[in-house]
C-alpha cells in the first residue's frame, strides 16, 4: 500500500506527522538509499525507508493506560539506571513505545503510552485543547487570596496558566485541578510561584480516559477511538 512518508514514519513509531516533517528538512531519511527533499514524498510497496540510518517501518499499534507509580522516570532508558514506566511493561519491551504527556518523577496517576505518532499528537497538541484532573496535595493550607489567584489565573515565565476548573477541598490542603495545558511542572511551578510545595500530585483523568479502579503500576489497553 503506497503511503505519504509523514504518515509512514508516524505509523512506524518514530515520531509524529510534525516531528517527521522536521526530521525531513534536515535531511535524515532516506528512501532506498536516496536522502528525501520533498515533504510528500511516497512510499511504495517493498521500499527501505531510514531514519539516521535506522530502517524504519509501520508495526502494530499500541495503545496501553497505565497507573504511574512516583519514584518512575517518564523516559525508555536512564543514564543513572533508575527505574522509568517502561520497566512496568515487560511485555512491550521490544516496542518502540512513548509516554503521551508526561508526568514528573514524583507524580503518579494515569499515564498513556502509545507507539501511534498521531494518535499522540491529536491528544498531546494544545490546539485540540484536551482536558487533564488532577488531584493535588501541598504543604499548607491554601490562603483565600492565593486561591483566588489561582482560579483568575497565575503568570509564570513562561506565560499565564489558566485553569479550567479549581476545587478547594478538605483542610484546604487538597484539591482537585483541570486543565489543558501541557507544559512542563506546570502545576508545581504555580504553587511555587505563590510559596507552597506540591506534596502529592496525581492525575486522574487524560481527556476521555480515567483512571478510575486501575491498581498502582498496572496498566491495560484502551480503545484509541474514544476522542
Amino acid at each position: 500500500m503506497t503511503m505519504q512518508l509523514v504518515k509512514y514514519m508516524a505509523h512506524s513509531g518514530v515520531c509524529s506527522r510534525r516531528d517527521a516533517v522536521l526530521l525531513i528538512r534536515q535531511q535524515l531519511v532516506t528512501i532506498n538509499g536516496v536522502t528525501v527533499q520533498e515533504l510528500n514524498t511516497l512510499v511504495n510497496p517493498g521500499d527501505v525507508v531510514k531514519v539516521k540510518g535506522k530502517v524504519v517501518k509501520p508495526e502494530g499499534k499500541v495503545y496501553v493506560m497505565l497507573h504511574k507509580p512516583a519514584g518512575y522516570l517518564c523516559t525508555n532508558s536512564d543514564e543513572k539506571d533508575r527505574k522509568t514506566v517502561f520497566d512496568l511493561l515487560p511485555g512491550y519491551k521490544k516496542t518502540k513505545l512513548f509516554t503521551v504527556g508526561r508526568l514528573d518523577k514524583d507524580s503518579s496517576g494515569l499515564l498513556l503510552v502509545t507507539n501511534d505518532g498521531d494518535w499522540a499528537q491529536r491528544l498531546s497538541h494544545p490546539s485540540f485543547e484536551i482536558v487533564k484532573e488532577y488531584r493535588v496535595t501541598i504543604n499548607k493550607p491554601l490562603d483565600h487570596v492565593d486561591y483566588g489567584q489561582i482560579v483568575k489565573g497565575v503568570r509564570l515565565v513562561d506565560g499565564m496558566v489558566r485553569f479550567d476548573k479549581v476545587v478547594l477541598q478538605k483542610n484546604k490542603t487538597h484539591l482537585k485541578m483541570v486543565l489543558h495545558s501541557g507544559r512542563n511542572r506546570v502545576i508545581r511551578r504555580v504553587f511555587e510561584h505563590l510559596g507552597y510545595k506540591v506534596q502529592e500530585l496525581k492525575r486522574v483523568s487524560f481527556g476521555p480516559y480515567e483512571l478510575e479502579k486501575l491498581t498502582v503500576g498496572c496498566y491495560r489497553q484502551i480503545n484509541p477511538n474514544l476522542l
